[in-house]
């Protein structure tokens, strides 16, 4: 048994609630909140929920104890008819908690640098492949911790999985000093090191740009243990196939040229001139290139892809990544230039994304092309805030009406996919269509067009929390719950009582390379996650030990900059937030 919270606490104010697991069915009844004199301050009756789809962890309640808005030292005691546990001891407080977190995950990039033997490889990096030349590439940060490559997005072949890491770590920097914009002075510090970081990554987008195209997408490292001065390499990404598990299968078929090392909408240009338009608003003193040289090269950029986008995409054609990507960048662009067409770019994105919201067997969602239902390893929640983000700036009432709408529709219907099972942790569930139409379950699917790649999704969540948080506030309908919920998940309360945030609370897992273990996990870093089964995907599994079956636990252990940087933004957002 044991009883499941936010191993670093909770803040006065917020909404703050308990989960008790127990492979036993035991009839837990009641809960107890004490302070450090043992004194009760709240009392509170505790809901069964009972089994989770076929997750083999136990049986579930759950309580609400949100009205203790006192700061100090709690425990929770639980109570059924035999016998009573305790919790760990946690805190409430005023928002020191959030403080820490948000500086220790900035530090975190600081240490994950493009730096040493790999930056001066970098300086003068040749490509992978026919391409002729070499380029500076230097800047960013390594993408995980058994990859030292550095990318834009990859899992470009797949259309619809493109995750956005490098630029969109650099635009999050940004987002988050402008949402901790006039908070609490205890951020005067954590702000001026988020510049810092941010303009670290805006320096090495500005050196990615090709002179009248786009950006270049990866450095890569052909294998963990290569030696960097002669293996370090711009690559490319094949249209139809990836190296990224074995042999790149169609490489004989296609031919490659120089569009395969560049990135369009959704392979990274989008949020790349999304971060520089942002980063172009705040110079800072480190910066290597100015503040006219962001926005030169975010203006040009954008004008390049508006043109030559599907050019670069392995299909030739749009999706939603392009349009939610491609709006972030247009809406951005308006913000710092005031120029009117970057607006009207910004509405036409965001009518596209309208286009894509559908009713798919009673479930209302988007769809990222045709018929088929969207989600995301690591960037769920971008469409929806796409939405929110126009519907602030747009001046057309009609325009903004049916911007609320969508996101009241794609809000509701995520509320309802949540809510539909057992899910005592609020995770937000995935629609997908299967062989049998349409369906719900709670983590990304073994086989897709990333297959075999799948892994936890604690960006996925982040992401939608903030979502969420946007659409909530947009719509006027606070609910701080759903956000919340998906901090504590990644701090602790989850099945596996697991802080997944290097360096904080209990139970953190270490990455295991097959036999190796000098990949570490940095301080401050946040590990891929939770998922399904390995053999039953409405399990859950959360590999923390080699086993005869997992020798590389990478899907679960490895951190990965897209969870850093939701949850820096996610932990921003939710800075001013209050229960109401």
């Amino acid at each position: 048994m044991t009883i499941l919270i936010n191993h670093m606490g909770y803040r006065v104010g917020h909404p703050k609630s308990l989960v008790v697991q127990d492979q036993n069915n035991q009839a837990w009844q009641s809960f107890q909140v004490r302070d450090v004199n043992d004194s009760v301050v709240l009392s509170g009756a505790l809901q069964q929920v009972g089994k989770v789809a076929h997750w083999h962890t136990g049986h579930y309640w759950t309580g609400d104890f949100s009205q203790v808005n006192t700061a100090g030292t709690y425990t929770i005691t639980i109570t059924g008819p035999e016998h009573e546990e305790t919790s760990e001891a946690f805190v409430i407080d005023h928002g020191q908690t959030n403080l820490r977190l948000i500086s220790a995950l900035t530090y975190y990039f600081k240490g994950q640098r493009d730096s040493g033997e790999w930056a001066a490889a970098d300086q003068s990096a040749p490509f992978s492949g026919q391409r002729e030349g070499r380029h500076n590439i230097d800047g960013g940060w390594f993408d995980a911790t058994g990859d030292l490559g550095i990318h834009m997005s990859h899992q470009t072949f797949t259309s619809y999985f493109n995750p956005q890491q490098l630029p969109f770590s650099v635009y999050a920097f940004f987002q988050a000093y402008e949402l901790l914009a006039g908070k609490s002075p205890n951020f005067t510090m954590v702000k001026r090191h988020l510049l810092d970081e941010g303009t670290f990554g805006a320096d090495a987008l500005v050196r990615r740009y090709v002179e009248g195209r786009s950006f270049l997408k990866s450095v890569n490292r052909e294998a963990a243990y290569s030696i960097v001065d002669t293996t370090r390499k711009i690559g490319f990404e094949l249209h139809r196939s990836s190296w990224q598990f074995g042999e790149a299968s169609t490489l004989d078929e296609e031919a490659v040229t120089d569009l395969n090392y560049e990135t369009s909408f959704r392979s990274g240009g989008g949020l790349g001139i999304a971060a520089l338009a942002i980063a172009a608003r705040h110079p800072y003193a480190g910066a290597k290139f100015p503040v006219e040289q962001y926005l030169h090269v975010a203006k040009r950029v954008y004008a390049y892809l508006q043109n030559h986008n599907n050019e670069i995409n392995n299909d030739g054609r749009t999706n939603l990544v392009d349009e939610y990507c491609a709006a972030y960048a247009a809406v951005e662009l308006y913000r710092t230039t005031g120029e009117y067409g970057y607006l009207l770019a910004a509405e036409a994105w965001a009518q596209a994304i309208l286009k894509r919201i559908a009713n798919m067997d009673g479930h209302d969602y988007f769809t990222v092309d045709q018929d088929l239902p969207f989600f995301h390893p690591s960037d769920e929640g971008m469409p929806l805030i796409a939405l929110c983000q126009v519907a602030q700036l747009t001046d057309k009432p009609d325009l903004r009406a049916a911007l609320i709408a969508g996101v009241q529709r794609v809000y509701r219907g995520l509320q309802r996919l949540t809510a539909a099972v057992n899910n005592p942790f609020d995770y937000p569930r995935l629609l997908i269509r299967g062989e049998s139409g349409y369906q719900s379950q709670f983590f990304f699917p073994h086989q897709s067009a990333a297959a075999p790649w799948w892994q936890g999704e604690n960006a996925r969540i982040a992401s939608l929390a903030v979502a969420s948080l946007m659409a909530a506030q947009l719509l006027d309908q606070p609910n701080e719950k759903f956000a919340q919920q998906q901090i504590d998940w990644i701090l602790g309360k989850n099945p596996f009582d697991s802080t997944m945030m290097e360096g904080y609370g209990r139970h953190p897992i270490q990455y295991h390379f097959n036999d190796r273990l000098d990949f570490i996990n940095a301080p401050g870093g946040v590990v891929n996650g939770i998922t399904s089964g390995i053999e039953d995907e409405e399990d859950i599994a959360f590999i923390a030990e080699p086993t005869e079956a997992v020798a590389d636990n990478w899907r679960w252990a490895e951190q990965w900059i897209p969870h850093a940087s939701w949850l820096l933004v996610l932990l921003a957002a939710s800075e001013d937030t209050v229960q109401k």
